[in-house]
């Protein structure tokens, strides 16, 4: 794995956390209120975290955050 990048927006109140660059084609899935995934759409391996109104969450959230490996459903 490379680097992992956080970024905050405080206008859109929005924390990201990349594990790679995003690019088009990534799935998306809200794994919890606010709290959405971008994977791989191949491996389904979590890319990207979108953690949405984090002021909101003060005391909500703990670091470091511990993610569940995603079950994605077998195509029909």
């Amino acid at each position: 794995m490379g680097k992992i990048e956080i970024k905050f927006d405080p206008d859109g109140d929005l924390m990201t956390i990349h594990f790679c660059k995003l690019y088009r084609g990534q799935d998306s899935t809200e794994i919890a209120s606010g709290i959405v995934a971008r994977t791989n759409p191949i491996t389904h391996a979590i890319e990207c975290l979108e953690i949405m109104d984090l002021s909101a969450r003060q005391g909500k959230l703990e670091l470091p955050m511990i993610v569940e490996p995603l079950e994605m459903a077998a195509a029909d």
